[in-house]
């Protein structure tokens, strides 16, 4: 039952207008995934690899198992409507140096494609690789999986394992590092997991 309204919650956020899904969508994350985030202003410097996320929340979470090592940045800005996102010749100067892209997947950027073709032979991770989606039960949507699963806590832990597996490909000499981030922030994830479901619980059935 929890987590049918769990799957209840990610799908009404999900068939909202743009500009309402956009705050909620901001708001929501930067509540439940981002509060421990080091608010650090990223920038190049190549004596530490250099990677890109396709939007700012993966960026947060990529931040998180990175700590110092690597360095992180979103090609969009915040706020950016990631499904139809239209990228510019500045976001391909971006990917210079880069040592790896994050993706979400399950088609939230349709854009990705034809930017990788641009970006040039940059390795790449698609976070939702191996998760079984949630499908959307409702509306125009029905039957479609639904792209936000970072939004469950519990699927979260898996992107973020996913990405300290991807840091450790790039950079081998931090793996103890990645690993032990990773474990601190999934630890987080977990107790905000438990939140929100004893939160969900006294919903009325």
């Amino acid at each position: 039952m929890i987590d049918k309204k769990i799957k209840i919650f990610s799908d009404f956020i999900y068939k909202k207008n743009k500009l309402i899904f956009q705050y909620i969508f901001i708001a929501f994350n930067i509540i439940l995934l981002t509060g421990c985030v080091n608010k650090q202003v990223y920038k190049p410097n190549h004596d530490k690899p250099y990677v890109l996320t396709t939007f700012t929340i993966l960026a947060d979470l990529a931040r998180n198992v990175a700590g110092n090592r690597i360095l992180v940045e979103s090609i969009t800005k915040p706020g950016a409507e990631i499904h139809s996102y239209q990228f510019t010749p500045s976001d391909i100067v971006k990917t210079k140096g880069a040592k790896l892209i994050i993706q979400n997947g399950l088609g939230l950027e349709a854009w990705i494609s034809k930017f990788m073709m641009s970006a040039g032979d940059i390795p790449k991770v698609k976070l939702t690789d191996g998760i079984k989606p949630l499908l959307i039960e409702e509306d125009a949507y029905a039957g479609k999986p639904n792209p936000h699963a970072w939004m469950s806590p519990k699927r979260a832990m898996n992107y973020v394992d996913k990405i300290a597996d991807a840091f450790i490909k790039i950079d081998p000499d931090g793996t103890v590092e990645y690993k032990s981030n990773a474990s601190t922030y999934k630890a987080k994830l977990e107790l905000l997991d438990k939140e929100l479901r004893d939160s969900l619980s006294l919903i009325p059935k």
